[in-house]
């Protein structure tokens, strides 16, 4: 007999020092609070080591601080066996208790020392004979479980000497212990499910949590895949139509994201080569730039040169025009004094001097005879005349010297004043020829913008961007035309691919359909036979078969050659008996058997075959099984097979349709461009001939605003000119006037001398003439020579006068007039030779010009190709401390070659711009399809679909995903899947249901055991019935499983067979399978239960009767009739449960003693409870108990007595043991 004998307390529990012997019933008296409940939990401890279960209350110190408080402080439990005895040790390791075995019984010396006082477990062990004595240090409770309730899988073969029991399913052992002992009320289910595990060491159940687990979310997730087929009010598959929308824009993200790399690896290798360019760029600007000084130099040397010669032309000019302005003006002056006149008059000169003399000799002649009188006459005359000559020769040459004077003074005047005309004609010369040329640069202006206005209108316009346009869009037809018989190709190969992949998985199919069907013809013939061969073995019983094996050794031999085995051998009823003979008859005929051999195969061979036939089912379901996963690995090769090629070709296809939609794009925005060029043609022509006509017009102005600028400078000019000939002019009139005044005075003198000579020759000649009268002569006709000489003298006087004025004449006609056709032609000549010079130089400095201006032109490009490349440098390396590239280039290989710089870096850093804005365009309407797709499924979905997506890789990798799951068409797989699934899970839930209520008849004979125990060993007057009884149970999910089951065997052939998701009348039966799931799947939440085990299926019910007083069926105990009359009811039903666990616990050993451990006994009275003491310790039971006093203590083994000593520590005292064998 094992039992555990005693307890000790070491400095435990606010205990000094305890040994409590519990071999017996145990009764612990004392008040309140002295230590009795603290007793009861440490023997509780020893048998479920749960320290969350010993009833401790919470806020209260915990088991290890209360019950183990120091390093000496120990419990020691002494437990005896058939061997001897051991000890379980508890006691403080690391803060928690922990446990060791030690073979032997218990001696106070191990524990505590010579001075008294407890030792710590380092002294403790060496107080031992050696380290054999004591096991390792146990810390998990569940392996001091194990070794305590003999549990030995796994365990060290030291430990099993320390069993109390041997059992691998003791749980319900400790937990019925600790359930006694801390509930109050007792539940039907906690019997039902003692009684079950009593039958078995193992539950029959039903595991909930997995079918929780198949059926989570089991609505929704039919939902999920019936969201594929559900249509909207427009008749669209919204699901499809989005998961299509999210493929599509997957694929273009990722098209995006390879132009986004593409154009960085051109970007980087683009900015490499103009890096390097960038230096010869500037070298070579630097060098036109030096052409250019040089050829400017050319030009301005040119422009000087020309300025010398035109200087020296324009001089000549301008000396040419003053002479011939000076012949002009003295021509006038001339004309104006009649100058012709002035010639003829003295060219008469001769004639009136021949005229003179000739008069002078008929006056001499007449005065011959007078001639003393004339001659004195003469002489007088003669003297006068002298005088009068003289005094004009002084006069004349006074005049003359004057005249000299005035001409010097004149021609100096004249000279002066030609050198200042010419100083103005030379100073203006410059800004007049300048001008004239400006005149001539507007003319040419004029006219070159006449040549541009015909060029604009007949110019073609943008027409490289329009050629441009058009060559895009038929490049885009093109292309488009090409992609368009590339996926027609590809969509042909694609439908031959997946044509060849049907008929080859048919093919499969078919091979794997044909060999399942010969293995399924195996699989039948053979539970055919095994049917067959039960029903022989069932019914052998009371068969011949079985009185010939117990009546008739060796009747294999004879009988059993003759008869047939399975209607006579096996049949029963035949009652068959001995008779007396002997020899070998058979209805009185003596056969000689022994030719024939015996066949008879008796119930192990049979079951020999029947193993056999369900070893060959097994291996037919392992071939078929093989078979299966054969076809899924042939059909796995067929996928790897087609589906890359279906793959890739739909990737092409895919790739093609991007860029179909781009070259359409393309070809729509090159469309829109040309005719966008064509208007921007059209309005750059009108905007370019009215900025023309514009220019004309202010060409034209302009060219009036030179002409009149020229008109100012001449009138500037020949204004300057006028006042200084107005001034030469004045001073030379000046001259003449002084002059005219100077030769007047003379003049008047002369003629007042030549009057007084004259009166005096009047008077010499009156007295000549009186005295010629006197003397006779014609003095008439003297007289009248005498006037006509007057006369002629007064013309010689004016032909003298003007002799001068005609010889200045003659000189400016020598030197001026006869030489103006010479000036003329000489102006002529140098003008032509100044315009020839001009042209000369404008075509020389044109050649230069357009050699500076092509170096301007080159400069300028060189300057714009320099300015650009700057700026791409520039923005390159802003751009390169931006995210988006730190982003892409992360992400992008870079090509160690550089490439053709075919576009500016800005255009290409602005189109990674476009992709990246586009690709988050792109990215924001795949998130947004994403997530009103997503919207449509459950976190828990059936597709394992990703609800919760953080960033961008989720986006992308559910995308994918997705693509995957479209173009393998997975939905099928699913919907095969679930239909499977659902009959799967109603064939296992009918399978189980039937497994799990198999037993309830063997359950049924339990409780009917127990009544009639009740009945036999019934000690209590009071109590005349005990009776439980089992009734359907009232769970709703046991209900349904019990529908499932019907509902199974009912249709289980045709279940999965249509379509899950078929509206078709075929599918009534699956639509109320998936009905029942449902349910099944709302009842598993509703009821919160982990399994359905046995004790679900049915409901145990109690029927006492006290005395007259009938319970009725119920499901509590608690008031069926007083206090007393319910604890002793609860007593004897926690007793008997015990009792029927303790004697299933173990198959192996069932003798040992347990306690129990109930405080309410001591609410009953004397009479029973000495009876219910009784009731347990029949049963191998030791009832423990407490109360405040003591009662009937010679009922009990030991009492002990609890109370606090001065120091509140709790002393406990046996006040009695009874020693008398009374069963207690």
């Amino acid at each position: 007999m094992r039992y555990l004998n005693k307890i000790v307390f070491i400095n435990s529990a606010n205990i000094a020092y305890a040994e409590i012997g519990i071999a017996g019933n145990v009764h612990f008296i004392g008040t309140q609070g002295v230590g009795k409940s603290t007793c009861l939990r440490a023997i509780l401890f020893f048998y479920n080591a749960d320290k969350l279960r010993l009833g401790i209350e919470k806020g209260k110190r915990s088991f290890d601080d209360y019950y183990l408080p120091h390093g000496n402080s120990f419990i020691v439990y002494e437990v005896v066996t058939e061997t001897g005895a051991y000890c379980v040790l508890a006691y403080k390791s690391q803060g928690r208790a922990a446990f060791r075995f030690i073979d032997g019984a218990y001696d106070r010396n191990n524990f505590i020392g010579q001075d008294n006082k407890a030792m710590v477990w380092d002294k403790v062990r060496n107080t031992f004979s050696g380290v054999a004595a004591y096991s390792r240090k146990v810390e998990r409770y569940e392996e001091y479980r194990d070794i305590l309730y003999g549990n030995n899988r796994g365990l060290q073969p030291q430990f099993k000497k320390y069993a109390l029991i041997e059992s691998k399913s003791y749980q319900n052992l400790p937990r019925t212990i600790q359930n006694v002992f801390l509930n109050s009320k007792l539940e039907a289910e906690f019997i039902k499910q003692t009684i079950i595990m009593s039958l078995n060491e193992e539950d029959v159940s039903i595991d909930l949590d997995q079918y929780a687990l198949h059926l989570k979310n089991f609505e929704q997730q039919l939902a999920d895949i019936g969201k594929w087929t559900e249509k909207n009010k427009s008749g669209e598959i919204v699901v499809r139509l989005l998961a299509a929308n999210i493929s599509s824009l997957h694929k273009t993200v990722g098209f995006l994201s390879n132009e986004k790399q593409q154009l960085l690896q051109t970007l980087i290798s683009s900015h490499a080569a103009l890096e390097q360019a960038h230096p010869g760029l500037v070298k070579r600007l630097d060098q036109q730039r030096e052409k250019k000084v040089l050829a400017v130099k050319k030009v301005e040397e040119a422009d000087d040169k020309f300025g010398e010669k035109k200087g020296k032309i324009v001089k000549e000019i301008n000396l040419m025009d003053a002479r011939l302005s000076d012949a002009r003006r003295k021509s006038e002056d001339y004309q104006r004094i009649n100058i012709t006149g002035i010639i003829e008059r003295v060219a008469k000169r001769s004639s009136w001097e021949n005229k003179k003399a000739n008069i002078q000799a008929e006056r001499d002649t007449l005065s011959f005879l007078y001639q003393e009188i004339t001659n004195k006459y003469a002489a007088l005359l003669l003297q006068l005349r002298n005088q009068l000559d003289q005094f004009i020769n002084e006069k004349n040459s006074e005049g003359n010297d004057r005249k000299s004077a005035s001409y010097r003074t004149k021609d100096d005047v004249r000279r002066l004043y030609e050198k200042i005309a010419s100083d103005i004609e030379l100073e203006h010369a410059d800004i007049k020829v300048n001008a004239q040329m400006l005149v001539n640069e507007k003319k040419d202006a004029i006219y070159g913008l006449e040549l541009k206005k015909k060029e604009a209108e007949l110019k073609r316009w943008f027409e490289l961007e329009i050629s441009t346009e058009n060559r895009l869009i038929a490049d885009a037809d093109q292309k488009l035309l090409a992609i368009k018989t590339e996926k027609t190709s590809s969509k042909s190969l694609i439908e031959s691919l997946q044509k060849s992949w049907s008929l080859d998985e048919k093919s499969l199919d078919v091979d794997f359909l044909s060999q399942r069907n010969r293995f399924d013809e195996q699989i039948a013939k053979a539970n055919t036979k095994i049917e067959e061969y039960k029903t022989l073995i069932a019914s052998s019983r009371n068969s011949l078969y079985e009185w010939l094996h117990e009546n008739k050794p060796g009747w294999e031999d004879n009988i059993g050659k003759v008869i047939n085995q399975q209607s006579v051998l096996f049949k029963s009823g035949l009652s068959p008996k001995h008779v007396s003979v002997d020899a070998n008859l058979f209805y009185g005929i003596e056969l000689d058997l022994s030719s024939l051999e015996s066949d008879v195969k008796s119930i192990a061979d049979y079951e020999q075959e029947i193993k056999q036939l369900g070893e060959q089912i097994i291996a037919h379901q392992t071939s078929i099984a093989s078979l299966a996963e054969q076809q899924v690995a042939e059909n796995e090769k067929l996928k790897r097979k087609y589906q890359p090629q279906i793959k890739t070709q739909k990737d092409l296809n895919a790739r093609r349709e991007y860029d179909e939609i781009k070259l359409n794009e393309r070809r729509e925005k090159s469309i829109l461009d040309r005719d966008d060029w064509r208007r921007k043609s059209e309005t750059e022509q009108k905007a370019e001939l009215a900025n023309i006509k514009a220019e004309i017009l202010q060409a034209g102005e302009e060219k009036l605003l030179v002409d009149e600028h020229v008109q100012t400078i001449e009138k500037n000019i020949k204004k300057q000119l006028d006042d200084k000939r107005r001034e030469r002019d004045q001073k030379l009139s000046a001259e003449d006037r002084e002059l005219s005044q100077v030769l007047e005075a003379i003049k008047v003198a002369v003629d007042a001398e030549k009057i007084r000579v004259e009166i005096r020759k009047k008077q010499i000649s009156g007295q000549e003439k009186e005295d010629l009268e006197k003397e006779g002569a014609d003095v008439k006709r003297i007289t009248e020579i005498e006037v006509e000489l007057v006369e002629i003298n007064k013309e010689l006087d004016y032909i003298d006068s003007n002799r001068d004025r005609v010889a200045e004449y003659n000189k400016d006609k020598r030197e001026l007039f006869d030489h103006v056709d010479d000036f003329k032609s000489t102006k002529k000549l140098a003008e032509g030779k100044l315009s020839l010079e001009q042209e000369r130089h404008e075509n020389a400095k044109l050649k230069l010009q357009e050699g500076v201006n092509a170096l301007n032109l080159l400069i300028s490009a060189m300057e714009v190709e320099l300015r650009e490349m700057t700026e791409d440098l520039e923005d390159f390396e802003n751009f390169s401390k931006t995210d988006v590239y730190l982003m892409l280039s992360a992400d992008t290989p870079i090509l160690g070659k550089q490439t053709e710089i075919s576009l500016r870096l800005t255009r290409l850093i602005a189109s990674i711009y476009e992709k990246v804005n586009e690709s988050s365009l792109r990215m924001n309407e795949l998130r947004g399809n994403v997530n009103k797709f997503l919207s449509n499924f459950s976190a828990g979905n059936i597709f394992g679909f990703e609800t919760s997506l953080a960033d961008e890789l989720d986006y992308l990798r559910f995308a994918e995903n997705l693509s995957e799951f479209l173009e393998e068409n997975k939905i099928d797989e699913y919907e095969k899947r679930t239909n499977e699934l659902f009959s799967a899970l109603i064939l296992q839930v009918g399978k189980e249901t039937t497994e799990l209520v198999s037993k309830e008849h063997i359950i049924s004979k339990v409780i009917s055991d127990i009544n009639r125990d009740f009945m036999e060993r019934n000690f209590a007057g009071v109590i005349r019935e005990i009776e439980l009884r089992m009734s359907q149970s009232m769970s709703k999910l046991v209900v349904l499983l019990q529908e499932i089951r019907i509902f199974n065997d009912e249709y289980a052939a045709s279940l999965g067979g249509a379509n899950l998701f078929s509206n078709s009348d075929s599918a009534q039966n699956n639509k109320k399978a998936v009905s029942y799931l449902k349910s099944f799947a709302a009842e598993i939440t509703a009821s919160k239960q982990s399994k359905v085990t046995l004790s679900d299926t049915f409901e145990l019910q109690f029927k006492i009767v006290e005395n007259d007083n009938d319970s009725g069926w119920v499901e509590k105990l608690t008031n069926v009739g007083s206090e007393g009359t319910d604890v002793l009811v609860k007593a004897m039903i926690n007793i008997m449960l015990l009792n029927v666990f303790k004697e299933n616990a173990s198959r192996k050993f069932k003798d040992f003693r347990l306690h129990c451990m109930m405080d309410e006994i001591g609410k009953l009275h004397p009479n029973n409870v000495r009876g219910i003491l009784k009731f347990a310790n029949d049963r191998n039971i030791v009832l423990i108990n407490s109360s405040p006093t003591s009662y009937n203590a010679v009922d009990y083994k030991h009492t002990y007595l609890l109370n606090k000593d001065s120091r509140h520590a709790t002393v406990i005292k046996r006040l009695i043991t009874n020693n008398v064998d009374n069963g207690n």
